[in-house]
C-alpha cells in the first residue's frame, strides 16, 4: 500500500505536518523530514511510513528532553528519570541520553559545581546536606569531594555565623542549654557540623535575665491558678527545669520577685 504525500505545511517549533492524499497526517519534527527523505508527491510505502512514525517518535522524546534541559541545569539521573516518567521504547532513552552527554548538554560534573553554588550561596545548605544530596542525584563520591572542596572554610564559618547569630537574637523565650541543642539539631538538618554551631553558639550567646523572668511570670500566672503556695513554688520550679533552666538562675529570679 502507498500514501501520496500531498502537502507537507511547516507549524510552530520546527514541526510539520505532513498530508496525505487520502486525509491521513502526521505531524514531526524537520529532523523526521530530511532523514527519510520526505517530499512533497513522494509516495510513502508501509514499510517507509513505520520508519516515519518510530522517527517521530524518537525525536518527539528528544525535543522534550531539550525543553527540560533549557530551563535548568539537571542531573544525568534526573533526565534518566524524567525520560522514564515520559515513557517512549528504552532504545530511544538510552540513545538520546548518550546523545545529550556527547553534546556536552548532560555533564554531571558542571552540575556538581553549579549545584554546589546554588544550595551553598542561594540556599544556605551546609556541605554535609549537599553531599547527601548530590548523593541521590548518583554524582561520584570523588567529583562531590573535588567541587566541595572548592567551598573556603572561612565563607561556611562567616555564614554560619550569621545564621546563628540571627536565631539567637530573633530567640526571646528558651533557656540557654535549651536554645543551643535546638540551633545544633536544626544546623545539623541544613549540613552544618555540630561542633562548629556549638562554638559559634558559645561565642555569640549573651545570658539575658529577662527571658528567664518573662518565662517565670508567665509560668507563674498559668500555674497558680491551680496551686498556692509551697506547691506553687514547687511546680513553677519545675517547669521551669523542663525548659532548661539552671537552678542558680532560678533562685535568683525567685528572690528578686519576692
Amino acid at each position: 500500500m502507498y500514501l501520496k504525500v500531498e502537502k507537507i505545511k511547516k507549524m510552530a517549533n520546527n514541526q510539520y505536518k505532513i498530508i496525505f492524499e487520502d486525509g491521513h497526517t502526521i505531524t514531526t519534527y524537520d529532523e523526521v523530514i530530511l532523514k527519510n527523505n520526505v517530499l512533497f508527491h513522494k509516495e510513502i510505502d508501509d514499510e517507509l511510513l513505520k520508519k516515519i512514525e518510530e522517527d517521530e517518535e524518537y525525536y518527539s522524546l528528544y525535543n522534550d528532553a531539550i525543553k527540560y534541559i533549557e530551563k535548568c541545569i539537571h542531573s544525568k539521573k534526573e533526565m534518566i528519570d524524567y525520560l522514564e516518567k515520559k515513557g517512549g521504547k528504552e532504545e530511544d532513552k538510552d540513545k538520546i541520553i548518550q546523545t545529550l552527554e556527547e553534546k556536552g548538554l548532560i555533564n554531571d560534573d558542571i552540575f556538581c559545581a553549579s549545584f554546589i553554588s546554588d544550595k551553598f550561596y542561594l540556599s544556605h545548605y551546609g556541605p554535609l546536606k549537599i553531599k547527601k544530596e548530590l548523593e541521590n542525584h548518583q554524582i561520584d563520591e570523588k567529583t562531590i569531594i573535588k567541587h566541595l572542596s572548592t567551598l573556603p572554610e572561612k565563607e561556611i564559618y562567616d555564614t554560619l555565623y550569621k545564621m546563628v547569630d540571627k536565631k539567637i537574637r530573633l530567640d526571646h523565650k528558651h533557656a540557654k542549654s535549651v536554645l543551643k541543642q535546638k540551633l545544633i539539631s536544626y544546623f545539623l538538618e541544613k549540613g552544618f557540623e555540630g561542633e562548629m554551631v556549638a562554638q559559634i553558639f558559645d561565642e555569640l550567646y549573651k545570658e539575658d535575665s529577662s527571658i528567664l523572668y518573662k518565662e517565670y511570670e508567665s509560668v507563674k500566672r498559668k500555674l497558680e491558678k491551680k496551686y498556692e503556695g509551697k506547691e506553687l513554688e514547687y511546680h513553677i520550679v519545675q517547669r521551669l527545669y523542663q525548659k532548661g533552666f539552671l537552678k542558680e538562675q532560678i533562685d535568683q529570679i525567685k528572690e528578686e520577685s519576692n
